[in-house]
């Protein structure tokens, strides 16, 4: 006798598109609540136009982009004391690497996320670049 079929699998996550969808939609809503577009009715024709502000958005690019520039002069001060504290407190060493591994990890994900704003023509490349600069950069730069 066969064996009956097992129920099928329901489906894991939304999927690519689904993901797709929910960043345009996020960028949409983001883009419009920070001015970078709006929506404008014409009066004589009636329809529907979407007017970006491109200035705007170059100002908010600048903005981040000198936001980003100060964490790394920062964090390159933080990474040039620690190299001074390295040599003259040698029995602290091991402890002292550690934390410049550290720093050097975070100014590596911080220039990369500068070079990646620096390219951006977009809404959604800027905010991508902006997940760079996120507050564990910011905490370990500010201590």
């Amino acid at each position: 006798m066969p064996q009956p079929m097992p129920p099928p699998q329901p489906a894991k996550g939304i999927g690519l598109i689904g993901w797709l969808i929910f960043l345009a939609i996020g960028v949409a809503v983001l883009g419009y609540s920070l001015g970078w577009f709006e929506l404008k009715k014409d009066p004589i024709t009636s329809k529907t136009q979407v007017v970006t502000h491109m200035e705007k958005f170059k100002a908010d690019k600048d903005a981040f982009l000198k936001t980003s520039g100060e964490y790394l002069n920062k964090g390159k001060d933080k990474l040039a004391g620690l190299l001074k504290k390295k040599e003259e407190k040698p029995a602290d060493k091991t402890t002292i690497e550690k934390e410049i591994a550290e720093v050097q990890a975070q100014l590596d994900k911080l220039k990369a996320s500068l070079k990646s704003a620096e390219d951006a023509a977009d809404e959604a490349s800027l905010n991508k670049a902006k997940e760079g600069l996120n507050d564990s950069v910011k905490k370990l730069l500010d201590k």
